[in-house]
């Protein structure tokens, strides 16, 4: 079977970067350390340069690059930087001292408007990518204390004397880097041995409940430890067969072997899926719409591997979604009448279930039961991919990432309310690219090799921003019950001649992704038995990151009272207060304000801020309240804040 390639790869073939994390910390600027540096794929087209004025950072590209005929668009962390109708250029944005941006730019023919990137027909439309890391001296302050708060909250943040990413060929691993934490028992956070030098022990120590992977030593594991998404899985040993209606029946080949196999390839199956506590299936060659002999051999499959392994926790990501994931309006309904309809689905589980997906609620008899793949999942899947919500909405005439953390959020809401997904842990499953939009051009990341000296080209999608990957981590552990790194589990490696794995795939495979240019022209490609290179793997790391800051208010969030707190952005003047039945997301979309919400244990607060609707460079001054308590933050730019502070005795 041919091997499937690690999607992360996307950054692999970058500079690669050393992370160290640890307790919040104000710090000078080390001596002789450069205010940044910038790893680019094209310096031609992206060559950036931070300058500081006056404490504060400001970023601009001084490459020249203006051709005359194409419209260049530019984003900052996925923040669409000017107006869509007009392109900007990439000036004086200003950028927060310790932090990993990406920074890229998209391309088209003129006069072609923005929206057109997404349409797939401009042969010139191009992507360019670049990596920024800003120094600088003390961190942002965002909480402070003035006259209309009576408590202050402290910032939950990476150390940025050794949370830092430096040019280099050491990779960024985690477990060296971050303090040792642990996650509450109720939490999962699955993610692969992705660089050299990881052990299970080390990942077990630094926030890691569970390994994704295959291997021997994997096998060594107890089941409780393992997870694993397996593709193609279930058509092994049957294959396809021809359907010449796929299209107009929406049953592709390889659904169509399954349907019609005998229950006992079904049974054998499910016996060698049974390995593992979390099992996430992925049969990508079906359509997500499964007909009813799919849906009971999936039932039968999920239930002899539950009979097997009891602790089993099945679910199916291929179908997309949890069972309710209502968030898009009905084709030619207006966004503004979308929202109170979606705010009733909170009080009345049975309106969410009319919203939900078919495949996963259809009722099919089993063994004589009526049952459906909602009852029978162990997991909820979360599906945070990103596809018509990274780019141009027509209804929202907005191309920034706005509207999908909320939404997100809402989905994990909703579920947790549904009575099928009674007591099921929802994980949020994600990715380090920007998976699902194959509309989207391949960026050329290389890297050198030194025996024989060339250059490795691999060509992937945008990879999913630094602060994106945080966010969604951190609340799919708040909102959630545990994140899943997924594609994080090949083995990178800081030798540079690693990279020859990627040219001998692409040469075997046939795959026009990799790519090898020799120093001495003629020369043949080397040969590794690694399968990748020294890498720019921020994903995994910003995945710990925010299992580690979850980890600092664990223990005023676990058995305390969860809610979203009442919010003014206009110094106290007018107040926006959470709806009864909780469906506060609604009314952040709607109105595109910030999210606050937290916890409350006793004395005790703790307080996640972000604001999916201001841009990358803009401050957001927030009052919140809880009882006779104020605090004041100053949400800056385009990341997920965590906060925790002591509440008034008197509250």
């Amino acid at each position: 079977m041919k091997p499937r390639m690690p999607s992360h790869i996307s950054t692999a073939l970058v500079a690669s970067l050393c992370l160290l994390s640890g307790l919040p910390l104000a710090h000078a600027a080390r001596a002789g350390e450069p205010l940044f540096w910038c790893e680019s794929t094209d310096e031609s087209k992206l060559k950036l340069k931070v300058d500081e004025r006056g404490g504060r950072y400001f970023l601009n590209n001084v490459s020249g690059y203006e051709p005359s005929d194409r419209n260049v668009f530019y984003f900052v962390d996925w923040d669409f930087i000017g107006d869509a109708r007009r392109p900007r250029p990439l000036k004086d944005v200003e950028v927060e001292p310790s932090r990993l941006y990406l920074v890229h730019l998209y391309e088209l023919s003129k006069p072609r408007p923005l929206a057109d990137f997404w349409t797939g027909d401009d042969p010139r439309k191009a992507c360019d990518a670049a990596f920024l890391w800003v120094g600088g001296g003390s961190v942002r302050q965002t909480a402070r204390t003035d006259r209309n708060a009576t408590g202050a909250l402290t910032e939950i943040r990476e150390d940025p004397a050794r949370f830092r990413f430096q040019p280099g060929n050491r990779l960024p691993l985690h477990t060296e880097l971050l303090p040792p934490f642990q996650l509450p028992t109720n939490k999962v956070f699955i993610l692969g041995r992705y660089a050299e030098g990881l052990t299970f022990s080390n990942l077990f120590a630094h926030g890691v409940t569970h390994i994704a992977g295959v291997g021997a030593d994997f096998d060594q594991l107890p089941a409780t430890r393992r997870a694993v998404t397996m593709g193609g899985f279930l058509n092994e040993g049957i294959g396809s067969k021809p359907n010449p209606n796929e299209k107009q029946d929406h049953i592709s080949p390889t659904e169509k072997a399954f349907m019609e196999c005998p229950l006992a390839h079904v049974t054998n199956r499910a016996a060698a899926a049974s390995f593992a506590e979390y099992f996430f299936l992925d049969e990508e060659f079906w359509h997500d719409d499964y007909q009813p002999a799919t849906i009971e051999r999936l039932c039968v499959f999920f239930q002899e591997m539950r009979r097997r392994n009891p602790r089993c926790k099945p679910s199916d990501f291929w179908s997309g979604a949890p069972p309710y994931r209502k968030w898009q309006p009905a084709e030619g309904q207006k966004w503004s009448a979308t929202f109170p309809v979606l705010a009733e689905h909170y009080s009345d589980p049975a309106k969410a279930m009319a919203a939900a997906h078919r495949a996963i609620t259809r009722p099919v008899a089993v063994a004589g039961r009526k049952t459906s793949l909602a009852e029978i999942f162990g997991a909820v899947c979360v599906t945070t991919y990103f596809d018509q919500l990274f780019g141009y909405d027509e209804e929202l005439k907005q191309f920034r990432f706005d509207y999908t953390l909320p939404s997100w959020i809402h989905y994990s809401r909703v579920n947790r309310r549904l009575p099928v997904n009674r007591g099921k842990p929802a994980i949020w499953f994600g990715m380090a690219i920007l998976e699902g939009n194959y509309h989207h051009p391949s960026i050329a990341f290389r890297t050198r090799t030194a025996n024989p000296p060339g250059v490795v080209t691999w060509k992937e999608r945008l990879p999913v921003a630094p602060n994106v990957t945080e966010q969604l981590a951190f609340f799919g552990f708040l909102e959630g019950d545990g994140a899943y790194l997924w594609d994080s589990f090949f083995t990178a490696s800081s030798d540079p001649n690693a990279a020859f794995w990627q040219v001998r795939y692409s040469l075997d495979y046939k795959d026009p992704r990799g790519s090898w240019q020799p120093d001495v022209p003629g020369t043949p490609p080397g040969r590794s038995r690694l399968p990748a290179a020294h890498c720019l793997a921020y994903s995994p790391a910003y995945y710990a990151l925010a299992a580690w800051k979850y980890s600092q208010i664990a223990d005023i969030v676990e058995g305390g009272a969860r809610l979203d707190f009442d919010c003014s952005l206009d110094d106290g003047k007018t107040w926006h207060t959470p709806p009864a039945n909780g469906s506060t997301m609604c009314d952040v979309a709607r109105e595109r304000r910030p999210i606050v919400t937290g916890a409350v244990k006793g004395g005790q607060i703790a307080v996640a801020a972000f604001d999916p609707y201001q841009g990358i460079g803009d401050t957001t001054p927030i009052l919140l309240r809880y009882g006779k308590d104020r605090f004041r933050i100053d949400l800056f730019g385009k990341r997920v804040r965590v906060y925790r502070g002591t509440l008034s005795a008197d509250r």
